[in-house]
């Protein structure tokens, strides 16, 4: 009797009574649920939109990459003493203190320190080699 009722509102007025016959109802329990675009569809307009940004992105870190690839390895400088570490050491060969040997204030060795020991040891010896190197070949 209801769904007739309401059925009645939507034709038209002049209508018959028994035009309306109701022999079955289902209910439904709330109202449908309004379906939002697909994944695939969300997939292809995020496509759409970040393609190109990612691709830009992503042509930039290979120039970078094979920019990075093509420079030549470039040697590290020694570091700088500090000028206090420069100001001791005048002071220590002004002094005519001989700590070559030895590591100072922690640090090891370098090449370089090694070999100014070894020409300061033995000086003759050093002199022989570099005319060595120096002489001209047969």
């Amino acid at each position: 009797k209801e769904v007739q009722a309401i059925v009645a509102k939507l034709i038209p007025a002049n209508s018959p009574t028994d035009a309306i016959t109701v022999t079955s109802f289902t209910g439904l329990d709330g109202a449908p649920e309004a379906s939002g675009p697909s994944l695939v569809e969300r997939g292809i307009e995020f496509g759409i939109r970040w393609a190109g940004p990612i691709t830009l992105g992503l042509f930039t870190l290979w120039a970078l990459w094979m920019f990075n690839s093509s420079l030549k390895k470039l040697p590290t400088a020694p570091p700088i003493a500090p000028p206090d570490t420069a100001k001791a050491a005048a002071k220590g060969a002004a002094d005519g203190s001989d700590d070559d040997d030895e590591e100072e204030e922690g640090r090891p060795l370098t090449k370089r320190d090694q070999l100014q020991g070894l020409v300061r040891e033995n000086p003759e010896m050093a002199a022989a080699v570099i005319s060595k190197w120096l002489a001209p070949t047969k």
